[in-house]
């Protein structure tokens, strides 16, 4: 409204119709001494409606309420920022609990202030056993000490990332890997948010794989028979023991060569052909001939299989049998 314009305006002519009976009992109030403090909507010139916040006391002239004064504060936009404050902290409050890993705070004394769910699943501690109570009662003892030093850093502002052993409340041990970050107001550090992910059935799995791995060698390389890997390219990628006290050739210098290169001559293009079948998926058997350490000719037995991986096929493993005894006595059998 323009200078002046409102002089003279019924009060109630600004509010919405639907709220003029409660702001009249309002000003009813206000005239018989009782200070006011609501929130009403008013309707200004253009048409548009704002939230005002209003505070009226009563004025007095000799004893008398002659009249109100009235204050008014436009808060339309302050239910809004409000709504989106409760949106975020709900989105935060979702996260919180239904993150995988375990997330957590801690005051300055390294006490649980909040804990989400995924805490309480991997220390086996309902919440309210948590809050409170300290952390380092869940650490193994050795090492206290180096967590404490960790938690002093993170508490001087610096981020940390380190793992340690922690006990979960039916006594099982786990590995643990920890993020500590400041929780900082203002400048101040008022305590540390943690983030921590169990790793012990990770471990379980690379200590599982290693002891595979390690008997998988043992194994190949202890066997009797030859054994070999070769590419899709036909060259060597690995071989054991047996095949180079075969042929006399260390891995060294196998390494990289085309396979075919190992085998007699005159055998060559059917063992190639025999090797593009094996690409497309098939497993193959059959004989070779190689020539040993002393440059005599020996047969041998072979099996290719293909080694696939993620759906395509990289590669053979090949096991190479020694046949020249068998078939020499068998020779001598038949004559």
């Amino acid at each position: 409204y323009g200078d002046g314009a409102m002089i003279g305006m019924p009060a109630g002519d600004l509010v919405v119709p639907e709220l003029r009976e409660e702001v009249a009992r309002r000003e009813e109030m206000a005239f018989a001494g009782e200070p006011q403090r609501y929130e009403t909507i008013i309707v200004c010139a253009d048409g548009d409606r704002r939230t005002v916040a209003i505070s009226t006391a009563p004025l007095r002239e000799v004893g008398q309420i002659t009249g109100v004064v009235a204050s008014l504060r436009d808060v339309t936009e302050e239910p809004r920022a409000r709504d989106a404050v409760a949106q975020s902290e709900a989105r935060y409050r979702n996260l919180f609990e239904t993150a995988p890993d375990a997330i957590f705070t801690l005051d300055k004394r390294a006490t649980f202030t909040s804990a989400n769910l995924a805490t309480c699943q991997v220390t086996g501690y309902a919440r309210e056993e948590l809050l409170g109570r300290s952390i380092l009662g869940l650490l193994e003892e050795e090492e206290v000490a180096t967590v404490k030093a960790h938690f002093k850093e993170a508490l001087a502002g610096t981020a940390e990332r380190y793992e340690c052993h922690f006990y979960r409340k039916t006594g099982d041990r786990r590995v643990a890997s920890v993020t500590n970050t400041p929780m900082l107001r203002g400048n101040d550090v008022i305590g540390v948010l943690a983030i921590v992910r169990d790793l012990t059935a990770d471990r379980a799995r690379e200590e599982a794989l290693v002891r595979s791995e390690a008997r998988y060698l043992r194994l190949v390389e202890s066997a009797s028979d030859a054994i070999f890997t070769i590419d899709s390219d036909g060259r060597v990628t690995s071989v054991n023991r047996a095949l180079e006290r075969a042929i006399g050739r260390s891995r060294g210098e196998m390494f990289g060569m085309r396979f075919i290169d190992l085998i007699e001559a005159s055998d060559r293009d059917a063992v190639w052909s025999h090797f593009e079948a094996e690409l497309r998926g098939e497993r193959v058997r059959g004989e070779i001939r190689y020539r040993d350490a002393q440059e005599s000719l020996r047969v041998g037995s072979v099996t290719m299989t293909p080694i696939v991986e993620e759906g395509r096929v990289t590669g053979c493993l090949g096991i190479v049998r020694d046949m020249t005894e068998e078939r020499t006595l068998a020779e001598q059998l038949l004559q």
